[in-house]
């Protein structure tokens, strides 16, 4: 049985989630229309695109979202706040950025904040300048895959822009250059010495890309969010300098000591 986009399963689920009503809160105080938001977010209709105002913490911003995933999208960071960190990071690497929310989040809570963007799906690229319209001399944007190495890898595409990545079977792919984990944080630390803030959201590659980190370049990271819906056995060098916890689907790994 499904209730608009949901089956009744994750819906009697949710119920059970401290994290749901959290976000559910957080409706009311991010969206200048909560009901409208509420209703859409539960019964996934339109019509659509669907421009809504957001509250942040450097006022109001106007978005356009395309469908009900980004809606989605929009409220796990946003309202369930699924990369909350304090105190807000300065340098941020958002690595299957999608439309730029993930990097909105963090460039308004911290005045000061840059962030680099690795998105490969056109559709996406084309949304983040009006997303992040303002924060053009705080962003970057890398339009390749990021992938443990570099070469060619076949890329799955599908309308949404939320579900696809490297050898996932959508029905469509492209055949894609992608670049590896260290030439993805190179020149960023090469620039800055740290990261504060890597999110990994790749629909099944996190892991292996979390692997792929050279271990200099770890000890320069201080916060890694990564996205799984199965658990995931973490190696001995992750696990001794990462304090490692969950919240719903996000893993949360924060250095145990600070980068110097």
């Amino acid at each position: 049985m499904k209730l608009g986009p949901r089956s009744f399963n994750t819906l009697a689920q949710a119920v059970f989630q401290k994290r749901h009503y959290h976000a559910l809160g957080n409706m009311f105080r991010h969206y200048a229309t909560p009901g409208e938001a509420l209703r859409r977010y539960l019964s996934g209709s339109g019509p659509w695109p669907w421009r809504t105002r957001l509250y942040t913490p450097m006022g109001p911003r106007t978005l356009t979202l395309r469908s009900w995933h980004d809606l989605l999208t929009l409220n796990e960071i946003f309202c369930r706040g699924d990369y909350a960190l304090d105190p807000p990071p300065e340098i941020v690497v958002d690595i299957g950025a999608n439309i730029g929310l993930a990097s909105l989040y963090a460039l308004t809570r911290n005045r000061h904040a840059q962030a680099w963007l690795f998105e490969p799906v056109a559709t996406n690229i084309a949304e983040i300048p009006a997303v992040l319209q303002g924060f053009e001399h705080r962003y970057q944007v890398i339009t390749a895959p990021v992938a443990p190495k570099a070469g060619p890898v076949d890329f799955g595409i599908e309308p949404s822009g939320r579900y696809g990545g490297i050898g996932v079977s959508t029905g469509q792919s492209l055949t894609l250059q992608a670049i590896s984990m260290g030439d993805a944080l190179t020149p960023i630390l090469a620039q800055h010495a740290r990261i504060d803030w890597l999110k990994l959201d790749t629909e099944g590659s996190e892991l292996a890309l979390l692997e792929a980190i050279p271990p200099e370049m770890l000890t320069q990271i201080e916060t890694i969010y990564l996205e799984s819906l199965t658990p995931l056995c973490f190696p001995p060098q992750i696990q001794s300098l990462f304090n490692i916890s969950k919240n719903g689907p996000i893993y949360c790994l924060r250095r145990l000591y600070r980068a110097s």
